[in-house]
């Protein structure tokens, strides 16, 4: 049976992305056409890649996440319905 460690990075880093402030609000601007959600190491990448070679302007990654500037973590926590 799997354990949290509560002293371990992981909750190091669930801290620090909490303690994020809130992003902006955003409006969007049109309604979003795919959605396509995968485990890491299940293709995500490729799969973006080809949405983007069939026309589709803007797709959104795992790494566009935790890259993205602001960041947006914590949002994207809340949506995974996480906490």
């Amino acid at each position: 049976m799997f354990r949290l460690n509560l002293n371990g990075w992981f909750c190091y880093v669930l801290e620090w992305a909490y303690s994020l402030p809130e992003p902006p609000k955003r409006e969007r601007t049109k309604p979003m056409q795919v959605l396509c959600v995968g485990l890491p190491r299940s293709g995500t990448e490729s799969l973006q890649h080809a949405l983007l070679k069939l026309g589709y302007d803007h797709t959104l990654h795992g790494w566009d996440i935790a890259l993205e500037n602001p960041r947006y973590c914590e949002q994207y926590v809340r949506l995974s319905g996480t906490c």
